[in-house]
This record gives C-alpha cells, sequence and structure tokens, in this order.
C-alpha cells in the first residue's frame, strides 16, 4: 500500500507565488506499514512544454508527424531523506515530516494551461525504491510573473484604433464599408471592464446584418523537434454579438463594453515555447459569400492595473514603497498587491481567482505518474472598480491611411 504524502505550503493555501519569491512548505509522509526505501526526494520544476501533431502527405500515404518544445526555467532536486549512494532503510509506521524551501527565478513567465501546451510550476515528491517502481506524488502551483502596466510604453494609457475600409465586388465595383474601432487605453486587468466603441459607414451596396466584439488570446507555441517549427492557437475569451441591420447607404455607432476574466497576462519577451497575447476584435457580419470586414487592437493585460498619476509620481511612489513586486502571501489569503502611499487613489487588492475558460493541456510532463495530481487550474489576479485612465485623445487629423481590402 501506498504512503500518504502531503505537500503543504507556508501560509499561502492556494499556492500562489510570484517570481522572485520564496515557495516554502512542508511534506509529511505517512507511513500505514513498514516500507524500504532508499531515499525521498524532493523535485521542484518549472518548464514550458508544447505538443502538437501535423498530417502530412508522402505520395499517396499519409503521415503524422509530431512536433515538441520544450523550455525549463526552475529545476531544483535534493535527498530529503538517505542518498543516491545509502543503501535501503527500512522506514517504520508513521508520520515523517520534512521542510523545504526555494527561490523562484525572476525571469519565469506565469503559469498556463492550454490546448497543446503549458507553462507549469510543481513539487514533486518520489519515494526511492530499490528493485521497485519509484511512488511519486506531485503538487502544482501558481506562479504569476508580475506586469506592473505603469512602467509599460506611454502609448498604452492613450486612446488606441483601427480601422479598415472594405469594398465588395459582384460583377461591378461598390463603394466601401469603412469600420472603425477604438478603445480608450490599451493596458488592462482581470477584472476590469473593456469600453469598445465602434463606427460602422456602410457606403456600398451590401447589408450588414450583426456586429460581434471580443476578447481574443493568441497563443504561439514553438517546437524544436523534429525540426524547429511553430503553431498558433485563437480562443475567445469574452465575446457579445449585437444584431442590428446597417443597410446600404447607412451608419452606425455602437458601445460595447467587455469585462476581462481571470485569465493568465501577457507573456514576457524572453518567453519562446508557449506565449501568451491579447487582442480586440470587431467584426461586422455581412450578407452573401463575401467576407466580413474585421478590426483588430493588439491589447496588454497585467497585474497590476494603470493608474492615474504623472511619471514623476509614479517614480516617486515606487521610491517611497518598493513596490516592484508584490508583497508575500499571508495566511489567509493568497498574496496581495501593496497599496501605496502616493496622493492619489491606492490600487485596491486583487482576489485571486481560478482561470476562466482554460483548457488543460494534453501534453503530460516528463516522467509523470498516474499517483501525481491530475487536475490543475492556475489563479489569477483580478480588481473590481478600476476606473479607467485617459491621458489624451489621437489628434483629429490622425494621418493613419485606411486599408482598402477588396472581397
Amino acid at each position: 500500500m501506498k504512503p500518504v504524502v502531503n505537500i503543504i505550503f507556508d501560509e499561502n493555501a492556494h499556492g500562489v507565488y510570484y517570481s522572485g519569491q520564496v515557495v516554502s512548505g512542508k511534506i509529511e509522509v505517512i507511513f500505514s506499514h513498514s516500507k524500504k526505501v532508499r531515499g525521498i526526494i524532493l523535485n521542484i520544476i518549472g518548464l514550458a512544454s508544447a505538443q502538437w501533431v501535423m498530417r502530412a502527405f508522402a505520395g499517396r500515404s499519409r503521415r503524422r508527424r509530431r512536433f515538441t518544445g520544450k523550455e525549463i526555467y526552475l529545476s531544483s532536486s535534493q535527498y530529503i531523506y538517505g542518498s543516491s549512494h545509502a543503501p535501503p532503510a527500512v522506514i517504520q509506521p508513521g508520520s515523517y515530516t520534512y521542510n523545504f524551501s526555494c527561490q523562484l527565478p525572476y525571469e519565469v513567465p506565469s503559469s498556463f494551461e492550454s490546448p497543446y501546451g503549458h507553462i507549469r510550476y510543481s513539487v514533486k515528491v518520489v519515494l526511492d525504491r530499490p528493485k521497485r517502481f519509484d511512488d511519486s506524488f506531485t503538487k502544482n502551483f501558481t506562479v504569476l510573473k508580475a506586469l506592473d502596466l505603469n512602467y509599460e510604453p506611454p502609448a498604452i494609457r492613450v486612446v488606441t484604433e483601427a480601422h479598415m475600409s472594405k469594398a465588395f465586388w459582384g460583377g461591378l465595383s461598390t463603394n466601401p464599408l469603412k469600420l472603425k474601432a477604438s478603445i480608450p487605453q490599451a493596458g488592462f486587468v482581470p477584472g476590469q471592464t473593456i469600453p469598445i466603441h465602434a463606427d460602422i459607414d456602410n457606403t456600398s451596396n451590401i447589408p450588414v446584418s450583426r456586429v460581434y466584439f471580443c476578447i481574443n488570446q493568441i497563443i504561439h507555441y514553438s517546437a524544436d523537434l523534429p525540426y524547429p517549427s511553430t503553431k498558433t492557437h485563437v480562443s475567445r475569451v469574452a465575446s457579445a454579438k449585437v444584431v442590428e441591420v446597417i443597410g446600404p447607404k447607412d451608419s452606425a455607432q455602437f458601445d460595447q463594453n467587455l469585462v476581462v476574466p481571470p485569465i493568465a497576462p501577457t507573456s514576457p519577451p524572453y518567453a519562446r515555447v508557449v506565449k501568451v497575447s491579447y487582442e480586440i476584435k470587431v467584426e461586422a457580419v455581412v450578407a452573401g459569400l463575401h467576407r466580413n470586414p474585421v478590426v483588430t487592437i493588439p491589447i496588454i493585460l497585467g497585474t497590476v492595473p494603470l493608474i492615474g498619476a504623472s511619471p514623476k509620481d509614479l517614480e516617486m511612489m515606487y521610491a517611497q514603497n518598493s513596490v516592484a513586486e508584490p508583497t508575500p502571501s499571508t495566511s489567509t489569503a493568497p498574496p496581495v498587491v501593496a497599496e501605496t502611499d502616493m496622493s492619489g487613489p491606492n490600487i485596491p487588492p486583487p482576489s485571486y481567482e481560478e482561470a476562466m475558460l482554460m483548457e488543460r493541456s494534453q501534453v503530460a510532463d516528463e516522467g509523470q505518474e498516474p499517483s501525481i495530481q491530475t487536475e490543475f487550474t492556475p489563479r489569477y489576479p483580478v480588481y473590481s472598480s478600476i476606473p479607467l485612465v485617459v491621458e489624451r485623445t489621437p489628434p483629429e487629423n490622425d494621418t493613419t491611411k485606411e486599408k482598402i481590402v477588396p472581397c
């Protein structure tokens, strides 16, 4: 009979940590009867893994080629009892406790689960048994790479827009349908509402039947074997539909709000195997077999929201409070973002909620056994009542060229 192994994090019931923090806890191993072991190994692992299958044709035959990619961010292994060279010892029935701690690197991406890959951090306990299969027990935990939007380029604080002009062809050319979308800023956090404004000027002869608004999550996967390759997967994390007919030679304006659900922040530049980004997409659905006009606006999702302060105020605030990274967690809740002491409104602490609309990866970590934890959903910071920050609007004489796209 296998022993019972409990992996308990210190003062962190949900197991949520920021990069650079110390992961600490205790391992409780309960033996119901005596067992011969060489030692007990503690592994703390952080890695990104991707895998997908591509079908290829070779003459009349079809073949399936599997692509895999892997990137290790953290790998710590030590014997907390015995050693690799120690003779086997018989452990008597009872409960045994071992403490552990490990500092996370600063340059690691946030935890993430997706259909073709994951970024996963775990504590794994292995009972090294001579001449038998080892027993292993794993507990995953969430790691967040802090992304403070206040340190991003000032361009994310201004109104951002995208527009296009599409001409339809049906034997004769027509006047274009013009679609423009705008958002008040380009940086948001989970829990925040994104107000989207759309203008449709339909000078064509093709009617519009409805308009879709959505937040897209774009996942880029990278593989090294059998040769370098990439794959992109796009999914909707929030969406809304407005059913309204905009006839030929007609125009309309729409205002739609989308709330950012608990989802992973935008990936840092150094993430390679699994990389996450986001965009706002507005699509006008037209009649017939024509392609729908679509505009997209890239956005950044962070872990600390934008606040209404000048760059000098922000510099003074962070210098006085040293809040480049969130504070460690407490015994009653996951870690919270440190409140500031500037004259403006402070950042309210977030709650940490399980990710929504997240598909668990079908990729197994190397060396996984059936005894490990099989269900895990990362948690992400979710804010409430965060106002938008708009410093200026685009100039009236915007010189951005419209894109003419024929059907």
